[in-house]
Order: structure tokens, then C-alpha cells, then sequence
């Protein structure tokens, strides 16, 4: 879901179990492009100007949660490998127009989590350590990781949590 919805969603999912930690990230879904392949057309799920409002409404909200929080990047996309051989023009620009959406949507998020002081798990620079042909050794496709990427970002989460203190010992 987007930011926007999550927000909505706060009260139902989030609040009634009152976590010590929440992980969060909507990046992807704030910043994907669907493209209708017949029309050569994309919608964004939020306007490119409305993503800053309706992240910034997200770190509020759950900045009022009493619980730790920890923003993650998402994994890189490369649109350009869903867009295949010898493709038109309106898609190479739908295939850029992805990436600097989701860019700038990283930056906001970024801006955000300095400004209320939330730690951020760049999954993105770990899955790009050893250049982009080994961070897609860990893709099923274009956007979603596959079980060793699963596995990898578990393992970066568990030892961010651990090693930040971001969950009370008992």
C-alpha cells in the first residue's frame, strides 16, 4: 500500500498491538508507475508532487506510536529489464520516468527520517555493494527479490535491529 493509505490504515493495523518496533517503507508503492503495455501509458500511485505530503502525513503519524521506528529502502528496480528487446520510445521513457520517481521518493523519505531523527536500513546500497550485476543474482524480476534476497535482507534487518538497540532487552 502507499503512505497515504498506511496512514489511513494506522488505527486498525498498528495501534491496538502497540509495537516496540516498527519497520517501515513505502517507497515502491508510493513511487510505482503502472504501465498499461497496450496504451504505452502510466499512472503513479501518487502524484509525483503529492508523495512529499503524503510521507511527511506517515513519519507524523507514526511518529505519535510510542514504538521505535526503522524506515528501509527498498531493493533496487531496474525497469528497464521489464521493458525487453527493441522497445518504443513511450516505454524507455516510462523505464526512466520509474527510476527518477522512485528516487525522488527515496529522497523525501530520506529528508524525513533526519528530520525526526529515524534510523534508515539502505537495502538499496546492500544489494549494489558489488555492482549492479550482482544485485541481480538477487532479483526474481524486475522489482522483487528472490529467496536469497529475502534471505539477505532479513539478515541486514536482524543485525541492524541488534546492533542499533532498537528493541528493549528483557
Amino acid at each position: 500500500c502507499t503512505s497515504r493509505q498506511a496512514v489511513q490504515r494506522f488505527a486498525r493495523d498498528i495501534a491496538p498491538f502497540r509495537p516496540h518496533l516498527i519497520l517501515f517503507s513505502f517507497a515502491f508503492a508510493d513511487s510505482l508507475l503502472k504501465l498499461n503495455r497496450e496504451t504505452e501509458q502510466w499512472k503513479p500511485n501518487i502524484a509525483h508532487e503529492e508523495v512529499g505530503e503524503a510521507q511527511t502525513d506517515l513519519f507524523n503519524k507514526l511518529a505519535s506510536s510510542p514504538a521505535s521506528l526503522l524506515y528501509w529502502t527498498t531493493n533496487p528496480v531496474f525497469p528497464e529489464d521489464e521493458i525487453g528487446e527493441g522497445p518504443s520510445e513511450m516505454l524507455r521513457r516510462w523505464a526512466r520516468a520509474q527510476e527518477a520517481t522512485r528516487d525522488h521518493c527515496l529522497r523525501e523519505a530520506r529528508q524525513l527520517c533526519i528530520k525526526h531523527n529515524v534510523p534508515t536500513l539502505d537495502l538499496r546500497s546492500r544489494f549494489e555493494v558489488n555492482g549492479v550485476r550482482s544485485a541481480k543474482r538477487w532479483m526474481t524480476d524486475w522489482y522483487m527479490h528472490n529467496d536469497t534476497g529475502a534471505q539477505n535482507i532479513a539478515t541486514w534487518f536482524a543485525q541492524h535491529i541488534l546492533t542499533s538497540n532498537l528493541l528493549p532487552l528483557k
